[in-house]
């Protein structure tokens, strides 16, 4: 029996990396000779919370809450031991290391360093370096692992780190509802350095198209999760004051059969982080896949996205979706498909076709060729 300990340090918010972390979990317990540990450092957390959040059999893992300080000991007793990677270096301590990267960090420079000082933005200047020692060490790897072809290459030109693409696994969300006149986007509410969903840009775009059509037929639903700490709250609350008197409607930590009736009412989905980042300068600000994208998408959603970041390597401009740069171009294109100059029949069933690339069965064949050889080798 092989011993496999899978560690995310997130859990603050549900998002992409926790189900990534998730679905790691549920692919490599399927085999009978792995037992499988999902470790968490959250007292709230329970197996039935994640399986009905995120859509996942976690019948045969199992999970396990301890102090942080606890995770490297744990880690140490697997065979294999995969990290979901964020910030901080846990070290190698399993037979065999996974992480996976998430963030494609910018270029780490004494002098990028100190523009941070100048600008005031000392917290993160005092952590680059760190982040650049970590950078250096998790080389030592057997096996690191991203989201997209955008990470892994902004990896490789920054940090010279090698790694692989395992897209995430991406639920078919596709029922036979009918769809209505509503813009949708899905994605955590809240305002940070890494990956700010930028719900306010999108307000503000939905509440100038709504006046320059001059009608609110169109409906605007915005999804996601969102914690109880003091600046998330605050932040969601200035979205829902900037949204009052137009036909913007909020749908905070909703359970997941209410979000695959969301996507399947949805005509058009939005998503614009990145929005306002020199990519090239700040990678790690765009989105770094787009997972939210590809489930609109499986439920014939005409995507309408920031071209940046790993959006770029999902949608096809005019193929199967579209990419903005700007907010006039999102407004026009936006409002080409609600008053019928696009034609939109083939970019439903392009969108649902793309989808295909990213579902479960890709990923568990991904964890199959990538992940499962490192439990065969010799220690």
């Amino acid at each position: 029996m092989k011993n496999v300990a899978i560690y995310n340090p997130g859990w603050q918010a549900f998002g992409g990396g926790e189900k990534y972390a998730c679905s790691i979990a549920e692919s490599l317990s399927r085999a009978a000779d792995v037992r499988v540990r999902l470790i968490v450092t959250k007292q709230n957390i329970s197996k039935e919370r994640l399986t009905q959040y995120f859509n996942v059999d976690l019948a045969n893992v199992e999970l396990v809450k301890m102090r942080p300080g606890e995770v490297k000991q744990s880690l140490a007793q697997a065979d294999l031991g995969v990290v979901i990677f964020n910030f901080r270096l846990f070290g190698f301590p399993s037979k065999r290391n996974v992480y996976v990267m998430q963030i494609p960090y910018a270029r780490l420079s004494f002098g990028g360093i100190l523009k941070r000082f100048l600008k005031g933005e000392f917290v993160e200047a005092v952590k680059d370096p760190y982040r650049k020692y970590v950078l250096s060490a998790v080389r030592r790897s057997d096996k690191i692992l991203v989201y997209s072809k955008f990470v892994r290459d902004v990896l490789k030109e920054y940090h010279g780190i090698s790694s692989e693409v395992l897209y995430p696994p991406i639920d078919d969300f596709r029922t036979n509802g009918t769809k209505e006149n509503v813009v949708l986007s899905v994605g955590r509410f809240f305002s940070g350095l890494f990956n700010d969903k930028r719900h306010d840009v999108l307000i503000d775009s939905f509440k100038r198209l709504s006046d320059q059509l001059g009608d609110h037929r169109w409906r605007y639903n915005l999804v996601g999760s969102c914690t109880d700490d003091q600046p998330s709250q605050e932040y969601l609350a200035s979205l829902k004051e900037a949204a009052k008197g137009y036909p913007i409607h909020f749908y905070v930590n909703m359970a997941y059969e209410e979000l695959k009736r969301q996507y399947n009412t949805a005509t058009l989905f939005w998503h614009a982080a990145g929005f306002g980042i020199d990519e090239a300068v700040a990678p790690e600000s765009t989105e770094h896949f787009g997972m939210t994208t590809v489930e609109a998408m499986s439920a014939a959603c005409i995507p309408i996205v920031m071209n940046k970041g790993g959006q770029k390597e999902i949608v096809q401009h005019g193929v199967n979706g579209f990419l903005w740069d700007s907010t006039d171009e999102l407004v026009r294109i936006t409002a080409d498909v609600m008053q019928g100059r696009t034609e939109t029949d083939n970019l439903r069933n392009e969108a649902r076709r793309r989808f295909e690339d990213f579902n479960r069965e890709k990923f568990d064949d991904g964890i199959a060729r990538m992940v499962r050889p490192l439990l065969m080798r010799q220690t």
